[in-house]
């Protein structure tokens, strides 16, 4: 059953909870409140099974009321937990709906929050099971809610034929005070004489069979103008079923009249214009019931009008594609979106089946109400555009793989250099004859091919985040002068070997103290810069620097990189900023890298909340590149100038710890537990090794050591599940996670678990000696 719209607006308008059920136990209509107490959506709510829409507790409780109700007996339940958790004390009322015929037509529910002080006095109540015992909802409330639904109200007391007024109802007929209480009669007197006798007809056969009261006419108003009016009422009986009373709205209408008035007008232009174009139009109603289909829609389905609106195009829709079809109309029907959707049409006279693509849009009234969708239906089984449509594919799935594969030559070559100077001069340290010079040199190219191999490593990880949106920025105060001159120290050896002339120039900086990440703009600087270094054989890198005060306060910088290099094409640079791409791609590169340089700089500096943009390039004149972001500038007096890290590791630089630390490595890699275990005990620690988390187990028990450094990934017992046992098992000493995973989720997952810091692989060994320091004394 379809509930009443104008109650509909009328019970969203009461704070008490009011539903509508009908006689299969469906939901046909729930007002806010009532969607409110029971956390449902109200635009799902009709339809649905009342044990869904209140749980089964709550329908289990209500089904004996439910059933008196339905047997036409109205009841009421008194619950003292109606919600567990509002913990109230509420009445239920079951009232049954009764149409003209006598029959129950479903159920109102009716929740009204109560006093605890309350809950004998109600449970004690007799309930009259005649339907006027309730007036739903009272007068006092409806004359109380005209300001928060703008309608007016009326009653009629049936025995005296008289009738009351709302004060919206008074201010907007400007009714006079003799007539507040005036007769029936005299009432319709106001209604325009041609609708005269439909309100008589409708208001006689309501008091005479008890029927709802719902009709639109014309009012005279003082003014002299006519005004259409909606007006609708509830029926209230007695004990003999005699109606006694109707309580009723008035709500303006005029406007939606004149747009019918104008709707049939159109509707009159638009069929006629409908059946000469040779797409298939339909129209439909808010609810998706279809009123209208041209010609061109009968000729294809061979159907007349009244059968076409029955059946509607769903009925020719292909078996295979019907459930997405329709699963999309009603996802549409229900939103307002648009529908589009492409399926398999049958055309009648050769029972083929077509593609079709089907989109319809929303019509609105002047309050934004869905009124009809418009939709067509355009036949796209023509075999050139498949045809078009598999070229395209194909085209897209060659360049996927050609961009694929060109990536992973790239990234193999960039790998596999470094790695085989790695592997290469660590065999040549195997050899005893090697002199102290040769193995320091040796030693130097190892470290530097590692540092490229983790800056590598580094840039692939940040595009992954980037990728996963979890990449993060931290706001330090550093000296943004002082960062650029660092990063172009790096590459000061460079310069002086191609003798380029590097120079760096400052113009309108007034705060050179900036907030941001300065590790971030190193890296695009790195990037950037290095980029400049690398394609310039000749000529000049200049390195500017200016800023802007914004509007917003903050302080716009840019730094543009200008070189004298090879430049770019401009098919170069359009694929510039791509991903894995990189613009020499031939195999015989003469330049190195991956493609992931411009692309991480421009994420980067886009995070930062700025950009890198290419201002200007010519093929073999060089290019120029500006970064730029805006940050806030500060005065403080400690500031980050702490310079890139380019010198080569050393022992004797470790710090020393100069008393007796025990430390469990629970590792279970060979070579890292040699590795580390040579570290430590070159410093004096006494290193005990596990090589996994349930030998960790035992031989914490056995030693208590000072410290244990966990590898968190190991098989038989990992060391996030280690770390558990051993917080619960009392150990209470440090652990320090060595890891390899560094996404923020992972630790997070560190920090749950119980370790109390992590330091992440490759290891550093100042870090890891400054961090063992530093828990244990």
């Amino acid at each position: 059953m379809v509930f009443d719209k104008g109650l509909a607006s009328l019970f969203d308008g009461i704070k008490q909870a009011v539903a509508f059920i009908d006689c299969d136990l469906k939901t046909a209509y729930a007002n806010v409140a009532f969607c409110e107490i029971f956390d449902v959506v109200k635009s799902e709510i009709v339809g649905i099974l009342l044990a869904d829409a209140v749980g089964d507790d709550m329908f289990r409780l209500c089904c004996p009321q439910l059933k008196l109700a339905l047997d036409g007996k109205e009841n009421q339940l008194v619950s003292d937990d109606f919600l567990s958790n509002h913990k109230t004390v509420a009445l239920h009322r079951f009232i049954p709906s009764i149409n003209a015929k006598g029959e129950v037509i479903g159920v109102y529910l009716h929740i009204e929050p109560v006093s605890p002080a309350h809950v004998n006095a109600l449970s004690g109540m007799e309930i009259n099971t005649t339907p006027q015992s309730y007036p739903y909802p009272s007068d006092s409330q409806l004359l109380d809610m005209n300001q928060p639904i703008g309608l007016g109200f009326w009653g009629l007391d049936v025995p005296s034929m008289r009738l009351y007024f709302s004060d919206k109802l008074i201010e907007d007929w400007q009714i006079q005070d003799d007539a507040l209480h005036e007769h029936m009669d005299q009432a319709i007197s106001r209604v325009y004489f041609e609708d005269r006798e439909k309100v008589r007809s409708v208001l006689k056969a309501t008091l005479e069979d008890g029927a709802n009261y719902s009709v639109d006419y014309r009012i005279l108003m003082p003014n002299g103008k006519f005004m259409w009016v909606e007006s609708r009422a509830e029926v209230y009986k007695n004990e003999k079923g005699k109606v006694f009373r109707l309580l009723g709205t008035v709500h303006d209408i005029t406007r939606r009249k004149q747009s019918e008035i104008n709707i049939r007008d159109s509707e009159k232009r638009f069929r006629a214009l409908a059946d000469f174009l040779p797409q298939m139009i339909w129209t439909s109603d808010e609810s998706g019931q279809f009123e209208y289909f041209n010609q061109k829609w009968l000729d294809y389905t061979a159907a007349n009008l009244p059968r076409a609106i029955e059946l509607g195009w769903m009925s020719y829709v292909h078996p295979d594609d019907k459930v997405r079809a329709e699963a999309l109309w009603l996802k549409s029907l229900h939103s307002g979106e648009p529908y589009d959707c492409e399926f398999r049409l049958q055309r009648f006279y050769d029972r083929s089946f077509r593609w079709h693509r089907a989109t319809a849009l929303s019509l609105c009234d002047e309050h934004g109400r869905i009124v009809r969708w418009l939709g067509i239906n355009a036949d796209i089984h023509d075999h050139s555009q498949l045809v078009e449509q598999l070229t395209l594919a194909k085209r897209e799935a060659e360049k996927a793989t050609e961009v694929k594969t060109t990536f992973l030559a790239n990234m193999s070559h960039e790998i596999r250099t470094p790695l085989s100077a790695i592997i290469g001069f660590a065999n040549l340290l195997s050899d005893s004859s090697v002199d102290p010079a040769s193995r320091a040199r040796y030693l130097k190219i190892i470290d530097r091919n590692s540092k490229a191999l983790s800056v590598l490593i580094n840039d692939i990880l940040d595009i992954s985040k980037f990728e996963a949106g979890k990449f993060e920025i931290e706001h330090i105060t550093f000296r943004i002068d002082s960062v650029i001159e660092e990063v172009v120290s790096i590459f000061s050896e460079t310069a002086k070997g191609k003798g380029l002339n590097s120079r760096v120039e400052i113009a309108d900086v007034e705060e050179f103290e900036v907030i941001s990440d300065p590790a971030r703009l190193r890296q695009i600087l790195v990037n950037i810069i290095g980029n400049a270094h690398k394609f310039t054989d000749l000529g000049d890198i200049v390195i500017r620097l200016s800023s802007e005060r914004q509007d917003t306060g903050l302080t716009r910088f840019f730094i543009e990189v200008e070189d004298t290099g090879i430049g770019l094409t401009k098919e170069q640079a359009q694929r510039l900023f791509e991903p894995f791409s990189q613009a020499d791609q031939s195999t015989t590169r003469k330049f190195g890298g991956t493609g992931l340089g411009l692309v991480l700089s421009k994420r980067l500096a886009q995070a930062l909340g700025g950009d890198v943009e290419l201002v200007s390039f010519a093929d073999h004149s060089g290019c120029t590149f500006r970064i730029w972001f805006d940050a806030e500038t500060s005065r403080a007096e400690e500031v980050d100038r702490a310079p890139v890290d380019d010198a080569m590791f050393s022992f004797d630089a470790l710090p020393k710890i100069e008393r007796a630390v025990r430390v469990l490595l629970v590792e279970d890699a060979k070579e890292n537990q040699f590795l580390l275990t040579e570290v430590l005990s070159k410093q004096g620690i006494t290193v005990f090794v596990a090589n996994n988390g349930l030998e960790a187990l035992t031989i914490t028990q056995e030693i208590q050591p000072d410290i244990i450094l966990m590898d968190m990934q190991m098989p038989v017992m990992d060391g996030f599940e280690a770390t558990r046992i051993l917080r619960e098992r009392g150990y209470a000493k440090p652990i320090i996670a060595l890891t390899a995973l560094v996404m923020a989720e992972d630790r997070v997952r560190i920090d749950k678990c119980g370790c109390d810091g992590y330091l992440t692989k490759p290891i550093d060994f100042s870090l890891l000696l400054a961090t063992i320091d530093s828990f244990t004394r």
